[in-house]
């Protein structure tokens, strides 16, 4: 049971006189208020201090001058040891009570006298009241007279509430006086946390200059450094709030009472700054027409974001989207679903940007989306991506050129989300300036560029849509060098091609500042420039070239393919190798028979390295090969090549093909019967249902449709009735000799815009004529046959 004697503490301070009065009765006044509030200990030494001054010298005991006319305060000191002497026989009853509540008689009294440094505010003894005798609570209650308070007497408790008292003052003595400084050392946590949070965007750009080195490598430190900064913010921040909550104010001066904590919690917050200021995590957020976030289609954008920012270098002759690999290195993710996880993960990142890259996508409809970005709250990017402004409402077509179809059944466009990701990775690029983006600045030309080599790869109007994609940024390189390969890689006219080898030279030779950034770029620019250069050879006049010309160009560039210094170029110099040692090998061709026992590597499962292969099985007769070994060599990587869709219809029209494409082996392997069918002429493609319908579905009985009848059966013009008769009658004119080509032969002089033939007119036709329909028949007419019916070729 505990001490109930009320023992007062030593004033922490002396008491203010009054206004106008004695020293003695202002004393006096506050030994009475003490007394009053049961502070008797401290009402006695209060007098006992002011006493001594004019205690007697020589005295013999305090008593004596204590009792003399000189002391003061006799009535207040006089009560204060009333009190305390009420206060020892409290004591001693007390300590005689048991737990069990019984009276041990003759129990000693207590150790707690009145000299102690115990204290209580009043005099109250608490025994569980079980076997106490009425004589005992009697006197009790008369020795609590003299006390301030009644005795108050527990009735017995249960062991539920004995647990439950013994938990309370636990608490009291052990927890509560925490209460006060966790409070202060969270509230100064928090600070630390708004402050980093508020100076990370201005630490991140102070900081921007070192990213800008290399910021792959960069991130990549700042991964393995991120965490050690979080934790020793987090340290410092703690460690301000112990430092405030500990500190003395009588040991320190009101200057370091505020600096101890301020200064490692501005140093954590710094700390803190700067790791949220690093941070790569991209959060998207998707916004459907219909009001409602689509994690679905914020998965996709993001898929598109790390295809185009994230993949390593792709195309061996041109980038397909971009080289740069900084969003391997980026977390992205999406919103939580559901009301609460979306509160709670906002009042996260509001404290903590645990994603400080922020994109938010508004998908209007499938032609429309608005993105904006956002960095730490601040907007790096924003753009409106409508479909007709970028001129991207083109029919996305296979390989063979037919329109594809969407999942809903309508006319497949370019993916617009490709312009999504193309902005996140612009905006990015403003923080980290990624060098191999080559120059590109712009979201717009980064996007078209990657639509392009993507969706449009194979179609024609990718042409076009890389030429905006120069447009919208002249310093793009990437889309420079995919630009010049649409344009100019399958020519067959060779100042096209002088000119694309001119523009390759251009490349590579600014490449040369910097070999490691444009590494993949300077290959594909000199695996292109041996390939033109190869065609070009092929389209000068006279007998077979001399490779040995690109001999050293070859074996330089297939050199370079061993020097990568990223592991991201290991995969695009790899491909790229195989492709170089066709042509090397070529280039080791020349007029003396090749030795027969040399080996060369087969089914090397690259498209463009399997298309080299065959190139070069199928130029070896020039030089002393063997026809049908090689041959039959050519045909086993072309078929492998032709799976790629940039190669499929290319061999049809390659120039150092040419001779091989003759031979019955090429056209039983690669080319179709002759045509029947009237109306599969891709010029009547639109009006071939129409056609068929009035049973027009050959060239008679097209002639017998009247203009203004067919006109109106179609639903069309009479003028392109006329021009359908035209047609009709362009195949009428081609002889029954050569009736097996008619169609295909109606269809070539087509391409060539001629839309009626007199015959023997046309003699300079005859040769390129039968060369298209080399390229695409099994089986062709004779030159003679031909030049009965367009005439002799011109002389000179």
């Amino acid at each position: 049971m505990s001490a109930l004697l009320l023992i007062g503490a030593t004033p922490s301070q002396s008491f203010a006189q009054a206004d106008g009065a004695a020293p003695e009765e202002a004393v006096c006044a506050q030994a009475r208020a003490l007394n009053v509030a049961a502070l008797p200990q401290q009402a006695l030494a209060l007098v006992d201090k002011v006493n001594e001054s004019t205690r007697t010298e020589g005295a013999e005991d305090a008593q004596q001058t204590l009792a003399s006319d000189r002391l003061g305060c006799v009535e207040e000191r006089n009560e204060a040891l009333r009190r305390i002497s009420v206060a020892e026989q409290m004591a001693v009853l007390a300590a005689r009570v048991q737990p069990e509540g019984s009276v041990t008689p003759g129990t000693a009294a207590g150790s707690v006298t009145a000299g102690t440094s115990a204290q209580t505010p009043s005099c109250p003894a608490q025994a569980t009241g079980q076997g106490i005798s009425a004589a005992t609570r009697a006197e009790l209650a008369d020795i609590a007279k003299g006390c301030d308070s009644e005795v108050v007497i527990a009735e017995p408790k249960t062991p539920s509430q004995s647990l439950a008292s013994n938990w309370s003052g636990f608490a009291e003595a052990n927890i509560a006086p925490l209460n006060e400084p966790a409070v202060a050392s969270m509230l100064l946590i928090g600070v630390g946390l708004i402050v980093a949070r508020l100076i990370a965007p201005q630490v991140g750009r102070l900081d921007k200059r070192t990213r800008r080195q290399d910021p792959r490598v960069s991130i990549e430190i700042t991964r393995r450094m991120r965490l050690r900064s979080l934790l020793v913010g987090l340290a410092l921040l703690i460690a301000a709030g112990i430092i405030a909550v500990t500190e003395s104010p009588a040991e320190t001066s009101s200057l370091q009472q505020w600096l101890l904590p301020v200064v490692p919690m501005l140093f954590g917050s710094l700390f803190l700054a700067w790791a949220f200021s690093q941070a790569t995590r991209v959060v998207v957020r998707v916004i459907g027409a219909d009001g409602k976030e689509d994690s679905g289609e914020a998965a996709h954008v993001i898929a598109l974001a790390r295809d185009l920012g994230g993949a390593a270098p792709v195309g061996i002759e041109y980038p397909l989207g971009t080289d740069e690999t900084i969003l391997q290195a980026a977390g992205f993710t999406t919103t939580p679903e559901g009301r609460v996880a979306k509160a709670l993960y906002n009042l996260i990142h509001l404290m903590v940007p645990r994603s400080p890259w922020d994109v938010s996508v508004g998908v209007n409809s499938r032609d429309l989306i608005a993105v904006t970005v956002s960095h730490h709250g601040r907007e790096v990017r924003s753009a409106a991506i409508d479909r007709d402004v970028l001129g991207l409402r083109i029919p996305v077509t296979d390989s063979a050129g037919v329109p594809m179809k969407g999942a809903d059944g309508k006319e497949k466009f370019p993916e617009l989300q490709r312009m999504t990701a193309a902005v996140i990775l612009a905006a990015l690029h403003e923080e980290y300036e990624m060098p191999r983006l080559y120059g590109a600045t712009q979201w717009k030309s980064l996007g078209l560029h990657y639509v392009a080599t993507t969706d449009l790869a194979t179609s024609k109007p990718s042409v076009d849509v890389l030429a905006q994609a120069v447009d919208a940024d002249p310093s793009n390189r990437a889309a420079h060098l995919a630009l010049w390969h649409h344009r100019y890689r399958t020519s067959d006219h060779l100042p096209e091609l002088l000119a694309y080898i001119n523009l390759l030279n251009n490349i590579i030779e600014e490449t040369e500042a910097d070999p490691e950034t444009y590494y993949p770029l300077a290959l594909r620019a000199r695996h292109s420039y041996l390939v033109a250069s190869i065609n070009a050879m092929y389209l000068e006049p006279g007998g077979p070239p001399l490779p040995a010309i690109l001999r050293p160009a070859a074996a330089s560039t297939l050199e370079m393919t061993e020097n990568w210094s990223r592991k991201d170029d290991a995969a695009l110099a790899q491909r790229t190798k195989r492709s170089l040692e066709a042509i090397v090998a070529f280039t080791n061709l020349g007029p003396v028979a090749y030795p027969p026992d040399i080996t060369v590597p087969s089914g090397t499962a690259d498209p463009y390295a399997e298309y080299s292969w065959a190139c070069y099985y199928a130029c070896r007769p020039e030089y002393g090969g063997i026809e049908d070994v090689d041959y039959a060599r050519a045909l086993e990587h072309l078929r492998a090549a032709t799976a790629h869709p940039d190669l499929s219809q290319w061999h049809r029209k390659d120039p150092q093909l040419k001779k091989f494409r003759t031979h019955l082996r090429y056209r039983e392997a690669f080319n179709r019967a002759p045509a029947t069918d009237f109306l599969s002429l891709p010029t009547l493609a639109a009006d071939k249902d129409g056609l068929a319908s009035v049973g027009a579905s050959t060239p008679q009985s097209v002639m017998a449709q009247r203009p203004w009848r067919l006109a109106a059966h179609l639903g069309r013009s009479t003028a392109r009735a006329d021009y359908i008769r035209a047609v009709a009658s362009l195949a009428l004119s081609v002889p029954d000799d050569l009736a097996t080509w008619r169609i295909d032969i109606t269809r070539t002089l087509l391409e060539r815009n001629v839309i009626a033939v007199q015959p023997g007119t046309l003699g300079d036709f005859v040769s390129s004529l039968r060369n298209d329909l080399l390229r695409d028949l099994n089986d062709v007419p004779t030159e003679e046959q031909l030049r009965t019916w367009l005439g002799d070729a011109p002389a000179g």
